[in-house]
């Protein structure tokens, strides 16, 4: 994987957001969880024990496969937003499938 062409890209996939989703904060993490919820059904849970803060699964639902992005408010703020992030990456096919 071509890590520095990925980050070469970063700056023009941040405006595209901004353009396409008319982003009321400059701080994309401001609006993580609306652009998150417009690719995918996102279930909000609470386990207080789970080092998880989110993880991404794909579902057949009726005959198509759909995304689902599951997200742990037992964890702080901070951490809910990094894995919203995170898992958007993965809904995107941004990110590799992660072994856990």
């Amino acid at each position: 994987m071509n890590w520095e062409k990925i980050v070469e890209q970063i700056p023009t996939a941040i405006e595209k957001v901004r353009t396409d989703y008319v982003l009321n904060n400059m701080i994309i993490k401001d609006d993580i969880f609306g652009i998150l919820e417009k690719h995918c059904t996102v279930v909000y849970y609470p386990t207080e024990n789970e080092i998880n803060c989110g993880f991404h699964t794909k579902r057949f639902v009726k005959d198509k496969l759909e995304d689902f992005v599951y997200i742990n408010t037992a964890k702080t703020v901070a951490e809910q937003v990094f894995a919203a992030a995170h898992e958007l990456g993965h809904v995107w096919g941004v990110l590799p499938k992660c072994g856990s």
